[in-house]
């Protein structure tokens, strides 16, 4: 299994005589390319430490480096576009449309003051109280998860066939009660930040996501060298639509936020920086401002042009692409699930079970 996300490459082995697994994995080490004898994927070039290594595959190489780094390897390894290929000079080993098709749904964060005394805050994830009662009781701020505590599936347009935007609810004001709590930097911009409170602010946030975005982006080679990093288009809001589902889910949480059950709890917007009304043309710009990745890419292998229905790479033999590039179309929720649920589907193929 090779993971070029995660810089490691990581080479799985399994002894038949008692079925016990071997596992060796490498650290420090970015997998490079793929070597064929004739249409047969057989070794893993890797770096470790600025050390050349190889490894040979007995049976099969399995990729899983995600929708933006598998693509990067298949292309250097001969496998992509033809015209991306000529283009870096690269062997042809199949031509295919690698780093095509990239989806990557969108996301936006609408946050709100409360008077109760219901977040989840700083003073009260490190107070000793916390800790003792977390200790004893297995309860309170420590028992809960940081990430959505409530997540609702929404269809906008009605028709009912499919949700089309998701809305988590997190129990802070997101950016600096996690980021401080988890100890996590934000490459953000400081006016994102700056009408936001401290990290003791009693609030809440809800995150609309754009769950099947009609704009379609692309995966290319910056290079050929092992640590250049590929070139990603996601092409964001290039589709009118996208625009006008993103903005239907924020007009859903303002729905939302003034039922009978919310507008007692909800007592301030938090206004995203600039912001002076509610059109729906200042909504636009904000989207078009302030929209992020929910961190769910995929497309860019996709079942049917690049891997078969067993997720083998079509052209060449004992290469398998397991991971959120071969999804053909996005799907309605966080891709954990059905990722494990794939791999798992994949392990009993490849075991013949």
């Amino acid at each position: 299994v090779v993971s070029t996300q995660s810089t490691e490459a990581v080479v799985s082995t399994q002894s038949t005589g008692n079925r016990r697994y071997k596992v060796h994995i490498t650290t420090s080490s970015v997998a490079s390319k793929i070597l064929f004898s004739g249409n047969r994927a057989t070794q893993v070039v890797y770096n470790q430490d600025g050390v050349n290594k190889a490894v040979r595959a007995r049976k099969e190489i399995i990729l899983t480096g995600g929708a933006i780094e598998t693509p990067k390897l298949l292309m250097l390894s001969g496998i992509g576009p033809e015209d991306e290929l000529k283009k870096h000079k690269i062997q042809a080993v199949s031509t295919l449309p690698v780093g095509k098709g990239l989806k990557d749904p969108l996301k936006m964060w609408m946050r709100y003051k409360t008077d109760e005394k219901v977040s989840v805050t700083m003073d009260k994830v490190t107070s000793a109280r916390s800790f003792l009662q977390y200790y004893f009781k297995k309860d309170g701020p420590w028992s809960e998860t940081l990430q959505s505590q409530t997540t609702v599936f929404v269809d906008t347009e009605g028709g009912g066939k499919r949700p089309n935007i998701n809305i988590n609810m997190l129990r802070a004001v997101a950016l600096p009660n996690q980021a401080e709590i988890l100890g996590v930097k934000y490459e953000l911009e400081d006016v994102f930040n700056a009408e936001l409170y401290d990290s003791n602010t009693e609030g809440f946030t809800f995150i609309p996501t754009l769950l099947h975005p009609e704009s379609e982006g692309e995966v290319r080679l910056r290079g050929v060298g092992i640590h250049d990093p590929p070139l990603v288009d996601p092409q964001y809001l290039s589709s009118p639509r996208d625009v006008k589902t993103l903005l239907s889910g924020i007009r859903y949480v303002q729905e939302l936020v003034r039922t009978k059950a919310m507008s007692g709890v909800a007592s301030e917007s938090v206004p995203l920086p600039g912001a002076k009304g509610d059109s729906d043309e200042e909504w636009i710009q904000a989207i078009k401002q302030f929209a992020f990745t929910a961190g769910h890419p995929s497309g860019t292998c996709a079942m049917g042009k690049v891997v078969n229905e067993d997720l083998k790479v079509l052209g060449v033999e004992g290469l398998r692409v397991v991971d959120g590039s071969v999804f053909p179309n996005t799907i309605s929720g966080d891709y954990t699930g059905v990722l494990v649920a794939m791999a798992d589907k994949v392990a009993h193929k490849i075991r013949n079970v």
